[in-house]
């Protein structure tokens, strides 16, 4: 019994790890959009799936492209920081690794409805919708496999992982409706 107490309580709490780190990564790749926004004289509205800019109209498409490559280059800089603290060993770095790699995974998932970032800006410098998508996916993909290669985490991680990866995408994209906006 105690055992599979421990189990269940481990993988609850790599679910609320998980959970905090998709919300916090969410958050600080939106902030990576409002502050490139902000940085090129616009008055920028977050919300918890997407920023964008005041009077809906950027100046030039160069801004609009800026802005839209902002979220996934901090998304990238953030996996690439955790995957340095996950060859030293860190699981919680390997982690955010991988959440930034389902994020990524997600918004080109959305993007067969409404193109996201990276295949906005695809598309923009003629390459077709996928390919910054690919390039990015298999970037991330790749920090992925080497961060968690030799971690030996078992399933109860993966569950937990899961679990809360998929409660803090909910959060994230069904609770925006309901979940603060902020203007800069």
């Amino acid at each position: 019994m105690a055992s599979s107490r421990t189990g269940l309580q481990a993988i609850l709490l790599i679910a609320l790890i998980g959970f905090v780190v998709v919300v916090v990564l969410n958050l600080i790749h939106e902030a990576g959009h409002a502050f490139a926004g902000k940085a090129m004289g616009y008055d920028v509205i977050v919300r918890t799936n997407h920023a964008t800019i005041a009077s809906g109209r950027f100046d030039s498409v160069a801004d609009g492209l800026t802005m839209a490559a902002a979220g996934p280059l901090v998304t990238i800089a953030i996996a690439l920081v955790a995957f340095l603290y996950a060859r030293r060993g860190s699981i919680l770095a390997a982690g955010i690794v991988l959440a930034a790699l389902a994020s990524r995974l997600i918004a080109a998932a959305a993007s067969l409805n409404y193109p996201n970032d990276e295949a906005r800006i695809s598309i923009a410098l003629g390459l077709g919708k996928w390919t910054l998508f690919g390039a990015v996916i298999l970037l991330l993909a790749l920090l992925t496999a080497f961060a968690l290669r030799e971690k030996r985490l078992g399933w109860r991680w993966y569950l937990g992982a899961y679990i809360g990866a998929s409660l803090g995408t909910a959060l994230v994209v069904l609770g925006e409706p309901w979940l603060p906006v902020v203007r800069f």
